[in-house]
């Protein structure tokens, strides 16, 4: 048997003049008008079922039953303004748990470089060609904090953590990065594994096989690509691009190509290099600002190649 539909609480105003808190009343009337909810009658059952099923899904624990709510006064027995004021509080309580439950995300597209501010002051920028994504507030619900405030990087971002007790942890594709707070640098790009160089503080890399290692400042290692090796090379050259700079380092004139297009914002054709032209390997570091051109020479001249500019972009071409 079907349950008769709750009259919309919005399509007439009741006469609360007889009310001694008429005014305050009157206030959650005009509430309403602005939290309308989706359907005339919300199902409060159901949400607070997937809700539960979500946080056991996230802490291991199996899917709980939840009893339905006890209904304290159906729709025919309470009064207008009381059915106003309870929509009204359900919408406000179910509203900020759907929006925590959406997650917040960041993009720098190509050409772009854009400063992220996390909840709790955490700072951090994103390179050209990267997103970012985390929980809103970095908590389960409004007032209840999750044990670890985390991040979902693809592509580069350098991280100013703030400390608040909590660890702090960033995972990509290949690695997990924990700190308390620090400063780092995180890279991760098609076919290069995860590179993780530490400016201040320290950190802990743990890759997809349960390697770990722990890296100071001055300190670098790349997940994905193999055993975990330490280098001491820091983040200066790494983040160069925080400046204006460019920086690669042993990397393939592919990756380096794909770099500069996500950079500049630019094509960047290779289509008439040999396979072998674009595995050669190579290492530029420009700590300030730089040209695209300036960094095309000497691409070209280390390689032995040249390049022209086309009606698109630009192309690099084996030597006549």
């Amino acid at each position: 048997m079907s349950r008769p539909s709750s009259p919309d609480p919005r399509s007439a105003a009741p006469d609360l003049s007889g009310e001694a808190d008429a005014h305050e009343l009157a206030g959650v009337w005009d509430l309403l008008g602005d939290a309308a909810p989706r359907s005339p009658r919300g199902d409060v059952d159901g949400a607070w079922a997937r809700l539960e099923a979500r946080l056991d899904a996230e802490s291991g624990a199996a899917p709980a039953r939840v009893a339905p709510a006890t209904r304290v006064a159906s729709p025919s027995t309470a009064s207008p303004w009381r059915r106003a004021a309870a929509v009204a509080a359900l919408l406000l309580v179910g509203g900020a748990g759907v929006w925590n439950g959406v997650p917040a995300t960041a993009e720098a597209g190509p050409g772009e470089r854009v400063q992220v501010v996390l909840p709790g002051g955490t700072q951090v920028a994103l390179n050209a060609g990267s997103s970012l994504r985390w929980a809103r507030g970095f908590s389960w619900l409004p007032g209840v904090d999750r044990g670890d405030r985390v991040v979902h990087l693809s592509g580069e971002a350098f991280f100013d953590v703030t400390r608040d007790g909590r660890p702090f942890r960033v995972e990509t594709s290949h690695a997990r990065v924990r700190v308390l707070g620090t400063r780092f640098n995180v890279r991760v790009r098609p076919g290069e594994g995860t590179l993780v160089a530490v400016d201040e503080g320290s950190v802990e890399v743990v890759d997809a096989a349960a390697s770990a290692v722990v890296l100071t400042a001055g300190q670098r290692v790349t997940a994905g690509q193999g055993a975990l090796r330490v280098l001491t090379a820091g983040a200066d050259p790494v983040a160069a691009w925080r400046r204006g700079g460019f920086s690669a380092t042993d990397a393939p004139l592919a990756s380096v190509v794909q770099e500069l297009e996500r950079r500049w914002d630019v094509e960047i054709r290779t289509g008439s290099l040999p396979a072998s032209s674009l595995e050669r390997r190579l290492t530029l570091y420009y700590s300030g600002p730089v040209e695209l051109e300036a960094v095309l020479d000497d691409v070209v001249t280390t390689l032995g190649l040249r390049y022209r500019q086309t009606a698109g972009g630009w192309e690099v071409l084996p030597a006549p």
